[in-house]
């Protein structure tokens, strides 16, 4: 297992260390060159900024996170670990960064709260071109947005 260390490492072993998940790699640069991201096993990862703290990402929503962009997207960095959220629906949780925040359900998916650029044809032709007035909340499904 790789190593986990300094601020992720404190949020990995409050996760629960080795029982949130192994590590995959070393701790290694974000890519706006500000902050450190480390992934482990199962599609999670924690991202750090020196600025907001170490926080975990997992499951659909840290899978639309890095869909979006990451710490690169409008969203920027998390501010917290996924969490309980009832207020959007049985199941619910809710996960949030430091311009808005994404909730789940099993039943609505992921849906983001806050900018959302969807602009970038290039980067995803299969996302529709958003509607003038419709405001900063989006549902996204992973890959699709509605």
């Amino acid at each position: 297992m790789a190593e986990v260390v300094g601020a992720i490492r404190t949020k990995w072993l409050e996760l629960g260390g080795a029982g949130f998940a192994p590590a995959l790699g070393v701790e290694r640069p974000a890519f706006d060159g500000v902050g450190r991201t480390q992934a482990f096993r199962g599609g999670k990862m924690i991202s750090w900024h020196p600025a907001v703290g170490a926080f975990g990402l997992w499951g659909a929503i840290g899978a639309q996170w890095i869909a979006l962009g990451g710490e690169r997207s409008t969203l920027g960095y998390p501010r917290s670990d996924e969490f309980a959220a009832p207020e959007v629906g049985p199941g619910g949780r809710r996960t949030d960064f430091q311009h808005g925040f994404m909730t789940w359900t099993p039943m609505r998916g992921v849906w983001v709260h806050g900018p959302v650029r969807v602009d970038s044809r290039s980067a995803h032709p299969e996302l529709p071109r958003p509607r003038r007035g419709a405001g900063h909340q989006r549902r996204l499904t992973i890959g699709n947005l509605a």
